[in-house]
C-alpha cells in the first residue's frame, strides 16, 4: 500500500526486510523504488499517480548523493533512471544531473 508521502511500506516492524537484508528506512526505499519498477513495467495510466509520489519520495530521500546501503542506491537509481525513459516516452523530455565528487558527469 502506498502512503500520501509516496512511500511503500513503513519501517515499523523490525522483522521486516529485503531480500538483501534491508531494514529500516532503507527497506522502505527498496519497496518503493521497486514498485515504482513495476508500475512503469505495468505500463497502465492507472499507475501514473503511484509512480509520480514514488519518485517524489525517492527523490526527497537522497542524503550526500546515496540513498543508503549500495543495494539501496542502485535500485533507486535505476528506478529514477526508469522514470526518465518511461517520462521522456510518454510526457515529452526529462533531464538528470548526476555529480560524483561535486564532478558533473
Amino acid at each position: 500500500r502506498q502512503l500520501s508521502s509516496g512511500q511503500v511500506g513503513t519501517s515499523d516492524n523490525p522483522n521486516q526486510f529485503s531480500i538483501t537484508g534491508t531494514t529500516g528506512d532503507w527497506y522502505v526505499l527498496e519497496t518503493t523504488a521497486y514498485s515504482v519498477l513495476a508500475w512503469i513495467k505495468a505500463q497502465k495510466t492507472l499507475f501514473i499517480q503511484n509512480i509520480h509520489k514514488g519518485v517524489r519520495f525517492i527523490a526527497s530521500r537522497l542524503k550526500r548523493g546515496i540513498f543508503g546501503a549500495s543495494q539501496t542506491t542502485s535500485v533507486c537509481l535505476k528506478a529514477l533512471m526508469k522514470f526518465d525513459l518511461w517520462k521522456t516516452t510518454k510526457m515529452g523530455k526529462a533531464f538528470f544531473k548526476i555529480e560524483i565528487d561535486g564532478k558533473r558527469e
